[in-house]
């Protein structure tokens, strides 16, 4: 019962022939679809939404083998049985990152300073590669300025976005009182 019911799936997907048809492949990627979603929600893993290298290795890994189930370049079972291992090993080390962080920089690297207190950390861009003309461009799409003064601290996430604390601005008011009365100085910071 089982091998035949493993036979006609074989038959049904075009397993055993050279030039799958349209509806061979259809029903392939339903297959590697479905079975994909599943694992990967079984797997909780949390590569769709992170864009750690980590993670879009996996998401890479993932569609390659997805692909060559779909187009019949390579066995669905074992294609299938390679998801399984990747989510599985992918979870594991995500597990352990938790739990270390020597592992979770390893693996995923970490936020480093581009600017701090106002000041560009030179060696921070050398070491990320970037150059003084890729900061500006991003100061002022996402730091909203056009000046490293402006910033109180920038960093380089593990995603390889850039993110920027403000510094703190101050506006001073000056209130004055009639017939003699001293000013009033009164200093508001925001930021």
């Amino acid at each position: 019962m089982i091998l035949s019911m493993a036979v006609n799936l074989q038959s049904l997907l075009g397993m055993n022939i050279s030039e799958p048809t349209v509806l061979h492949t259809a029903l392939r990627a339903l297959v590697i679809y479905v079975t994909t979603l599943i694992i990967v929600r079984i797997g909780e893993t949390r590569f769709l939404g992170k864009n750690t290298a980590f993670d879009i290795i996996l998401g890479i890994m993932l569609g390659s083998l997805a692909s060559r189930a779909i187009n019949g370049t390579a066995e669905i079972l074992p294609s299938i049985a390679a998801i399984i291992v990747l989510v599985a090993l992918h979870w594991i080390i995500s597990e352990l990152s938790l739990r270390s962080d020597k592992i979770d920089h390893l693996i995923a690297g970490k936020a480093e300073l581009l600017i701090n207190k106002g000041e560009i950390e030179t060696r921070s861009l050398v070491k990320n590669h970037i150059t003084k003309s890729d900061l500006e461009e991003q100061l002022r799409l996402n730091g909203k300025t056009d000046s490293a003064g402006d910033i109180y601290k920038a960093y380089i996430e593990r995603n390889g976005t850039v993110s920027f604390i403000p510094a703190a601005k101050s506006k001073v008011l000056e209130v004055n009182v009639k017939d003699g009365v001293q000013t009033v100085r009164i200093e508001l910071t925001t930021g």
